[in-house]
């Protein structure tokens, strides 16, 4: 496996799309690894904060709705 922009051996993974990606060309960005209502219907969110990120794909700021899942 190698970095997907500059072929070099990879330090991980992109937690948003699975890309490798190298230390050079590593970015971070907050990843929420699940979400849940807490006290008062108060919604909650479980976010790593510097989760590697390969900063070619683009993850979306709001949810999809897929009602075809229904």
């Amino acid at each position: 496996m190698r970095c997907h922009r500059c072929a070099e051996p990879p330090i991980g993974v992109c937690a948003f799309c699975g890309r490798a990606v190298c230390d050079a060309c590593r970015k971070q960005m907050p990843f929420i690894l699940t979400m849940y209502v807490g006290a008062d219907q108060v919604p909650k969110a479980i976010v790593v904060a510097d989760a590697l990120w390969c900063a070619t794909c683009k993850p979306q700021p709001e949810p999809i709705e897929m009602p075809e899942l229904t």
